[in-house]
């Protein structure tokens, strides 16, 4: 039976009850805990209706510490394929899409052969032309021991900045981070991650902190809201609704895990203290379409993305004129994207431009800046093809290869500055590390 139905009825007296198999739903980890005490065995089931069911495992009360995101290993005669976009297997521990194939697999959808063709697809794997798999449309990924770990689904994936996300990933490393955590859910609202956790007395800030250490930046959520407990519809999906519904009422009075600060603004609340600020200001709020922001806002967290940082400092470099001050220290006029992105709030980036002597503690998040490799001054293996190249390149062959020359001409009118040519080249080879980057054989492998 389902979780939610077992849900029901666990609550009665049930001394005969020996083992139960689960099914059709996410089994919650707290879901597991509390049963323990009243059944000896759990099979936890996977398996779209298309392949019938495809994997089990077993819970009892001596597996601690399992978590429910685990849905086993295939059945005998069933194979499981996690592949990436492309359809090539992705290594132990990366994320990719769960493919299901054996006797298992449906022949197709009803009289829908146009949704037949798109979820079963030849078998890459297979020289037998007959031989498919369903493509399940899940995000898993492959653990050391064989088993498959369940991130969410793939019509889940949103995009955040510029990167895609998958909420599930998300959820998981909010219920990692705080053991008191029971559940966890992440929606996006106006361009950022919103995570809801139960129960109500979880520190949702602790959480939002512990987040940051385990997930990507772009993947920590705006705010944390700790409820106590998460809305679920007739049907037992979550009330996206009524999530919402609470994190409206929430930024009218005060959010739990986002300090004094409105959604999408989190952090202290600087105002701008002279008409300068006033101006940089609001041209953030402008491009960034929130009114909430202040001098120490985040700029990522209330909005911000690559495209908006251009436009941002486009606008910036029409107040150079307008205000003196900018003239004594760097200005806005050798302002780039980077600068942008170094200097995550208004008023720390306003700061490196005037050189002047605000507190960069209250104005900057104490992010820690990973140093280059060269800086770390470590010897990275080279890829697959890298190898190639090398290899290519050195076989013994009456000419000379250049398969991977790029070659292109550039015509020049009037004289050419050769020193300026020469302090371009030599700008762009101390920029960027890849024109740096050598190719050494030092045995057994290249580096």
């Amino acid at each position: 039976m389902t979780p939610s139905v077992f849900e029901l009825i666990v609550e009665c007296d049930l001394p005969s009850l020996v083992c139960i198999t689960l099914a059709g739903e996410c089994v919650l980890q707290h879901q597991l805990e509390m049963w323990r005490d009243k059944v000896q065995h759990f099979v936890i089931g996977y398996g779209p209706t298309e392949t019938d069911m495809c994997t089990a495992m077993e819970f009892n009360n001596s597996v601690e510490h399992r978590s429910s995101n685990i849905i086993g290993t295939p059945l005998p005669n069933v194979t499981y394929y996690v592949l990436d976009t492309h359809l090539q297997p992705v290594p132990v521990g990366v994320v990719g899409e769960l493919y299901i194939g054996g006797d298992c697999v449906a022949r197709g959808y009803l009289n829908r052969p146009t949704l037949t063709r798109k979820a079963f697809i030849k078998n890459p794997f297979s020289p037998d032309d007959g031989n498919r798999i369903y493509k399940t449309g899940d995000m898993v990924k492959l653990l050391p021991d064989g088993s498959i770990f369940s991130i969410g689904r793939k019509d889940e994936q949103v995009k955040i900045r510029g990167h895609r996300v998958e909420l599930g990933e998300v959820e998981a490393a909010l219920r990692s981070v705080n053991p008191r955590v029971i559940r966890a859910v992440v929606l996006v609202h106006e361009q950022s991650l919103v995570g809801f956790v139960t129960p109500v007395s979880v520190d949702a800030s602790a959480v939002k902190a512990g987040a940051s250490k385990v997930l990507p930046r772009h993947m920590v959520p705006a705010v944390v809201l700790a409820v106590d407990s998460i809305p679920t519809t007739t049907s037992g999906k979550v009330d996206i609704h009524a999530l919402l519904n609470f994190l409206a009422e929430s930024n009218s009075a005060h959010i739990r895990g986002g300090g004094d600060s409105s959604f999408g603004c989190p952090g202290q609340h600087v105002v701008p203290l002279s008409p300068l600020e006033d101006a940089v200001l609001a041209i953030y709020r402008k491009e960034t379409h929130n009114e909430g922001m202040g001098m120490a806002s985040d700029f990522f967290e209330s909005g911000g993305d690559s495209l908006k940082a251009v436009r941002i400092v486009a606008s910036l470099h029409t107040l150079q004129e307008d205000h003196p001050e900018l003239r004594t220290g760097k200005g806005f006029s050798t302002l780039s994207v980077t600068d942008i992105m170094r200097h995550y709030t208004p008023g720390a980036l306003l700061q490196s431009c005037l050189g002047s002597s605000l507190d960069i503690q209250q104005l900057t998040p104490n992010v820690p800046i990973m140093p280059r490799l060269s800086e770390m001054r470590l010897r990275a293996p080279a890829s697959f093809q890298q190898t190639a190249m090398y290899v290519a390149e050195h076989l013994p062959l009456p000419r000379q290869r250049t398969d991977y020359n790029v070659l292109i001409a550039i015509g020049a009118i009037g004289m050419l500055d050769i020193e300026a040519l020469k302090m371009a080249l030599s700008f762009l080879w101390r920029r960027h590390q890849v024109l740096r980057t050598g190719l050494i054989f030092q045995v057994p492998r290249f580096l």
